[in-house]
């Protein structure tokens, strides 16, 4: 079965402890719900910094790469679908991509 990488992007902080404890136990909660059978595993990050060597690049903290997750599916637009229901959806982004095997 092909694997799928998530990337997950920073975006909007969230305002207070709880509402970070909040969106942090949604995403657990999300996370939990796919499964073994799905779910292959997902990496939390520190810090990251985006080189080039071809271009100057944007320092913009709101493009950070926060994690990623690998899933295993039949399809991109399965993947596609389970990740729209990600919490984390709400607040930044995430990028979808097949993993080269």
């Amino acid at each position: 079965m092909p694997h799928f990488i998530l990337a997950y992007y920073k975006g909007k902080t969230p305002r207070t402890s709880e509402e970070a404890a909040s969106h942090h136990a949604k995403f657990e909660a999300w996370i939990r719900s796919l499964g073994t059978e799905t779910l292959v595993k997902t990496v939390p990050l520190k810090s990251s910094k985006l080189i080039s060597k071809r271009e100057k690049l944007d320092e913009d903290d709101t493009k950070r790469l926060l994690g990623y997750s690998i899933l295993k599916a039949d399809a991109l637009d399965t993947v596609v679908r389970i990740a729209k229901n990600c919490p984390h959806a709400e607040i930044g982004a995430i990028e979808v991509a097949e993993i080269e095997r």
